[in-house]
């Protein structure tokens, strides 16, 4: 009776095979079973430049290329730029093959400072009535306000200066006669031969060299008639020199 009751319950069980169940030793055979593991892609060989300017090898991403087709990395770019807004005329406004840098392919290297003073610089060098400081001491830049006033007043000094005689503020009209500074100044520049920019009217001087100069305004100056290369009137014939 024993026999047949443990017969009757062994069949009254279902079947894992026929059930589709899996068994906990298939289980566990299956949890053992070593897992491969997937290959990680070979890492892509990082594509590298060479600088125009120190020749180092660069990520190519981390590099600005100019106009011209040649690649700078960030920092020779930064001192490129800040190097021409230390009075080195020669590099203004900066350029590669003939080619100029814009500061909107630049900007990416450049400090928030470098940036400013490169405005600066560019809405001075348009300014076709330049203004300086009237204040021996001071004598900078003074930008035009939009309301085109006829005194600019300095935010260094809070001097007042007139765009017209280019003297401290003052009444009524200009007095076109020099001060005795400025009087001074042109008479020992008329001794020393000294010439005006006919661009922006800066005082030029030449220690050696040939007749053919730059202004730091980027204007071609002859030294000996004063006028704009190409419309010389001396008889030295001097060419433009070229500006790498």
């Amino acid at each position: 009776m024993q026999i047949r009751r443990y017969f009757t319950r062994s069949m009254s069980q279902p079947d894992s095979s026929t059930t589709g169940e899996v068994s906990p030793e298939s289980q566990k055979t299956e949890l053992a079973a070593p897992k491969t593991k997937k290959k990680k892609p070979a890492a892509k060989a990082k594509k590298l430049v060479q600088c125009a300017a120190c020749t180092e090898p660069i990520e190519r991403r981390a590099t600005l290329k100019a106009l011209c087709s040649h690649s700078y990395c960030y920092p020779c770019m930064s001192t490129f730029f800040e190097s021409t807004l230390d009075g080195s005329s020669y590099f203004w406004p900066p350029r590669c093959c003939f080619e100029e840098i814009p500061l909107w392919l630049a900007s990416a290297c450049l400090s928030q400072d470098t940036t400013k003073r490169f405005k600066d610089k560019m809405t001075e060098l348009k300014d076709t009535n330049k203004t300086y400081c009237s204040n021996p001491d001071c004598a900078l830049y003074l930008a035009p306000s939009r309301c085109r006033d006829r005194f600019r007043v300095c935010n260094h000094c809070l001097q007042r200066t007139c765009t017209s005689c280019k003297e401290s503020s003052h009444r009524g009209m200009c007095n076109n006669v020099p001060n005795d500074g400025t009087r001074q100044f042109l008479k020992l520049a008329a001794k020393k031969k000294r010439r005006n920019c006919p661009q922006c009217l800066r005082m030029l001087q030449r220690d050696q060299g040939c007749s053919a100069l730059y202004c730091i305004c980027g204007a071609a100056v002859c030294y000996e008639c004063g006028n704009t290369l190409g419309q010389c009137t001396c008889k030295m014939g001097i060419k433009v020199p070229p500006r790498w």
